[in-house]
């Protein structure tokens, strides 16, 4: 229901919610008193602009930091618990991690909205553009025709094709795009939002350059033979292969060696 993204959307949703679990009615009712028809009705995204705190995760995180590791969780008088709140905002500032504002447009995210936006597959319905959830070929029409016209009766039909349907808004007068995916509206930026704004001509593609070539013609002959093979040993042309010493071929060399040396040896002494 968050992620609707029109009030009609919304409520044609929540009237099918409460239609299938009419069970429940006490719940449905507390919901609907609590977080539709008071003041704290502000979570939906056609209500709120993207990149923008629909919780208060950050202060819950925070508390649970303050409990778990500063007061172990207990009870302290006014003047004791300002002084540990002081040392551990100091120590959380000498470790001096940089504050995220802003979500990183990686290389990786441009060339995949580059892929995607030479697809050439988004489907364009009143303000809408949609894409299939795999990325391959097409959304379905009958699918965006019933999503666009809200001709549900059923409220698994209505989650079945919003879950299919990656859904886009295009703003022409500030030329910039709204994706309803939830990386895309959580944090402002995604590869879908990214590859309409290529498709609709207001960024730059980003262009994938081939491996470059050695430099040089290409070598014609293969590497020449380092050791010499045995007779009757079968070798390809151009791979090393290890000479196989024998036991007596090994004996004899070092003989020869020795004998070398004796020489040598009678040489100095005379």
């Amino acid at each position: 229901m968050q992620a609707m993204i029109s009030e009609t959307h919304f409520e044609t949703y929540w009237k099918l919610f409460k239609g299938k679990y009419s069970n429940y009615k006490s719940y449905c009712e507390y919901f609907e008193n609590t977080y539709i028809n008071s003041i704290f009705n502000k979570w939906h995204y056609y209500d709120v602009k993207p990149n923008i705190f629909l919780t208060n995760n950050a202060c819950e995180s925070l508390n649970a930091l303050i409990k778990r590791d500063w007061t172990n969780r207990e009870r302290k008088p006014l003047h004791i618990f300002f002084n540990i709140l002081k040392e551990g905002i100091l120590e959380l500032a000498k470790e001096n991690k940089p504050w995220k504002v802003q979500v990183e447009i990686t290389t990786e995210l441009k060339l995949k909205a580059t892929e995607l936006a030479e697809k050439n597959i988004f489907v364009k319905k009143d303000n809408y553009y949609f894409l299939d959830k795999a990325e391959k070929e097409k959304a379905e029409k009958t699918k965006i025709e019933r999503f666009a016209n809200i001709t549900y009766s059923n409220i698994d039909d209505f989650k079945s094709d919003f879950e299919d349907l990656i859904i886009l808004s295009w703003d022409q007068s500030k030329k910039l795009a709204i994706c309803y995916c939830s990386q895309g509206f959580k944090f402002g930026i995604c590869h879908h939002k990214y590859a309409l704004e290529i498709y609709q001509g207001t960024r730059a593609r980003l262009v994938k350059l081939a491996p470059t070539k050695k430099r040089g013609r290409k070598r014609k002959t293969a590497t020449a033979l380092v050791h010499q093979h045995e007779e009757g040993e079968h070798r390809p042309p151009g791979k090393k292969v290890k000479k196989n010493y024998t036991s007596k071929k090994i004996i004899l060399k070092l003989n020869n060696i020795y004998e070398r040396n004796e020489g040598v040896n009678r040489k100095n002494c005379k």
